[in-house]
C-alpha cells in the first residue's frame, strides 16, 4: 500500500460553465483548454465536504437510539488562495467572482504541473461561487489570501477517467 502526501502531486483547476460536455467522460482537451484556470499554484488548501444526515428510526421496543442513513451533500466547498500583489498575476481571484459557475476538477496524484491525460482519475465538483471576499484575513507576517466559498449545485463525481479526444 502506498500512502503519500498530495503536496506537489495534486492539481486543482477551474473549468468555466460549458467547458465540459460529458461529466462522465471529460476529455484531456477540455481539462487543458486555454479557458481553464490552474488554481494549484495559488492554492493554500481546498475542501469539498460531503457530509450526511441521519434518520431517527428509534422505537419503543428498545432503549437503543437507532439511526439510518438519510440525505447527504449540500455543504459548501472552499478553496483558499493567495492574493497576488501584482494585479496582472491575480488570475485565480479574477476568475472566480461571485456567481461564476463551472467545475472544480481535482486530480489527487499525477503531478501538480502535469497536464491532464487520458486515464487520469479526477473528481468533479459542479457549482457556483457563493462568496469571494477581497481577503479572508490580514495578519502580520502572513501572505494575503482569501477563501472562495463554493456552492455545489449537483452531486460531485469521483474517480472519473479522463478520456482522449477533443
Amino acid at each position: 500500500m502506498a500512502r503519500r502526501s498530495p503536496d506537489g502531486e495534486s492539481r486543482l483547476v477551474f473549468v468555466p460553465d460549458g467547458g465540459i460536455t460529458d461529466t462522465a467522460a471529460p476529455t484531456a482537451a477540455e481539462l487543458n483548454a486555454g479557458t481553464v484556470i490552474d488554481i494549484t499554484p495559488y492554492a493554500v488548501e481546498w475542501d469539498f465536504p460531503e457530509s450526511g444526515q441521519t434518520l431517527d428510526t428509534a422505537d419503543m421496543s428498545s432503549s437503543f437510539n437507532k439511526q439510518d442513513i438519510g440525505t447527504y451533500g449540500g455543504d459548501s466547498g472552499s478553496v483558499t488562495i493567495f492574493r497576488e500583489s501584482v494585479d496582472a498575476d491575480d488570475d485565480a481571484f479574477d476568475a472566480l467572482p461571485r456567481g461564476t459557475r463551472g467545475y472544480f476538477v481535482e486530480r489527487m496524484f499525477g503531478g501538480a504541473d502535469e497536464e491532464f491525460a487520458a486515464a487520469d482519475l479526477v473528481s468533479l465538483f459542479p457549482g457556483a461561487v457563493q462568496a469571494r471576499p477581497a481577503a479572508s484575513s490580514r495578519q502580520r507576517n502572513t501572505s494575503l489570501r482569501t477563501t472562495v466559498q463554493w456552492a455545489m449545485t449537483a452531486e460531485p463525481t469521483h474517480k472519473v477517467a479522463v478520456v482522449a479526444g477533443s
